[in-house]
């Protein structure tokens, strides 16, 4: 298989599995303390991606400069999963996916600088629009006040562009797609653990948090695979068209339709995708 096609099928089955994921993100908000259960579910999303330990290259994760972008993509991650579960709680996941549109700005923004890639005029224009398109109807379809809702979608956007540009950044150093993932997750894990210690959960809520860590994490995994063939803008871009597949997801779940505002974002950040993807 072509690189382009790997990497768009990789692509494609990520943005899939991170819907899946979102949607039941949730769920778990109105069944569960919501903060207490991050913790369990990036140590759940570790086990999962451990079966690729043996399949991949030696760690080199106390290597000077592999060890600081290890401690970046983690305090990233620890920042985007709080924007995720802050907006999950107070709207829909449709909204928070509208949130993680915004991603190929953050990678058009964070590559060039990083990665040496080359921007065009059009990446901007798509990625502007697409940043138009997520937050300016999106504003006050949270219950958080226009400001913090802004805020949240940039971060979220911005932090997950920047999060597969630092993927990138580790696999040029040699790291695998193992040692890149657990690394991050284990920090996270510890860092939310220690602000959020789940008190108030028990076995029986196992089950659910393991299908739902499942979905995250192969929508991870998947995203890091394909990083490792190509261009971070075009699987962002790729992953950019979440918003849709969350709209579908409610739509055959709960038989209703979603916010018009909700509808209204993904439809313009839809079209700075297309102008995103035009350009490549």
């Amino acid at each position: 298989m072509p690189p382009v096609l790997a990497v768009l099928a990789l692509s494609i089955a990520a943005t899939g599995a991170g819907a899946t994921g979102l949607y039941l993100t949730k769920s778990l908000t109105l069944r569960l303390p919501p903060w207490q259960t991050v913790g369990p579910l990036f140590l759940l999303n570790g086990l999962w991606a451990a079966v690729l330990i043996p399949f991949g290259p030696t760690w080199l994760t106390f290597t000077p400069g592999v060890l600081l972008l290890h401690a970046a993509s983690a305090v990233v991650l620890c920042g985007t999963t709080a924007c995720v579960f802050a907006l999950v709680v107070r709207g829909r996941p449709s909204g928070a996916a509208v949130g993680q549109a915004l991603s190929p700005a953050g990678a058009l923004l964070a590559a060039p600088i990083l990665l040496g890639v080359t921007v065009s005029p059009l990446e901007l224009l798509g990625a502007g629009v697409l940043m138009a398109g997520a937050l300016i109807p999106l504003r006050r379809s949270f219950d958080l006040g226009s400001t913090a809702a802004i805020g949240l979608l940039a971060g979220l956007g911005l932090g997950t562009g920047g999060l597969t540009v630092l993927s990138a950044m580790l696999f040029e150093r040699g790291a695998g797609i193992a040692e890149i993932y657990i690394v991050r997750v284990a920090v996270a894990a510890v860092v939310y653990l220690i602000l959020f210690w789940p008190r108030d959960l028990s076995r029986r809520d196992l089950p659910f948090l393991a299908t739902r860590s499942f979905f995250i994490t192969a929508s991870f995994l998947l995203t890091i695979a394909a990083v490792g063939l190509g261009s971070v803008i075009l699987i962002q871009s790729v992953l950019a068209t979440l918003p849709l597949v969350v709209l579908i997801v409610e739509w055959l779940r709960q038989g209703s339709r979603p916010q018009p505002a909700v509808l209204v974002g993904s439809l313009i950040a839809t079209g700075g995708l297309i102008l995103l993807l035009r350009a490549l």
